[in-house]
């Protein structure tokens, strides 16, 4: 996220799943949007567990635009080339399992996009703003700004593989930790809602209902949603559409 009102650049990790998720030896790296330099790294402690509905907060650097302490952080990268000074604008963001390689690489890079030796899984990765040269899925996400985050969309359940889509540019920063309620996410694909006004039903009198048509797409096992009719009735303060 971008600072905002908070002191030091962070990177709030979501567990979408319905049971707990266990980073062998977990790690964030970082390359600028346009290098191959992938050795900006912050190491999680080993065998970092993230409950159902969880979220672990992790403090990048500091030195942000706002003087407000983050959230209690659950790791925090520390100085002295063991963390991640992100662009507010553009760049490339990975979270991996570097499982019991070892010794653990100082750098992922060579590439574009980060890269991966036997033994090391690619858990997660973002490519965000308009110059960033690789990304997760066909296009970038938005761009970052001094005050504003990348959110997953659904509130963190939205996972289509296409950072395009999966981010939105939120200008509310709202970094939450391991204390956060949880959030559980529903089984199978969170579908995207289409509302189409029926232009018929416009001008209708106060109290009557207009009607929207619902269409929805990524649907997988939600696919009883698909045709489904959303009928909305107007506030008695609207007298027309």
């Amino acid at each position: 996220g971008g600072t905002g009102p908070y002191g030091a650049d962070f990177i709030e990790l979501f567990n979408r799943g319905s049971s707990a998720v266990t980073l062998t030896q977990g790690a964030i790296v970082y390359s600028s949007a346009t290098g191959t330099n992938w050795g900006q790294i912050v190491r999680l402690p080993a065998n970092t567990s993230i409950a159902p509905g969880g979220y672990y907060l992790v403090q990048l650097a500091t030195g942000g635009s706002g003087a407000l302490p983050l959230p209690t952080p659950n790791h925090i990268g520390g100085n002295g080339g063991n963390t991640i000074n992100a662009s507010s604008s553009a760049g490339k963001i990975a979270l991996i399992d570097e499982g019991t390689i070892s010794p653990a690489p100082t750098n992922y890079g060579g590439a574009a996009s980060p890269t991966i030796p036997a033994g090391v899984t690619l858990v997660d990765w973002i490519g965000y703003g308009v110059t960033a040269n690789a990304r997760k899925g066909t296009a970038n996400a938005p761009a970052l700004t001094q005050t504003s985050s990348l959110v997953r969309g659904a509130n963190g359940c939205l996972n289509n593989s296409e950072n395009s889509t999966d981010f939105t540019n939120s200008a509310t920063i709202n970094p939450r930790n391991g204390s956060s309620p949880a959030n559980q996410c529903p089984s199978g694909p969170v579908p995207d809602i289409a509302l189409t006004l029926d232009t018929a039903s416009c001008g209708l009198a106060v109290g009557q209902s207009i009607l929207f048509v619902a269409t929805a797409t990524n649907v997988g096992d939600a696919g009883a949603l698909a045709g489904s009719v959303v009928t909305i009735s107007l506030p008695a303060s609207v007298s027309s559409i």
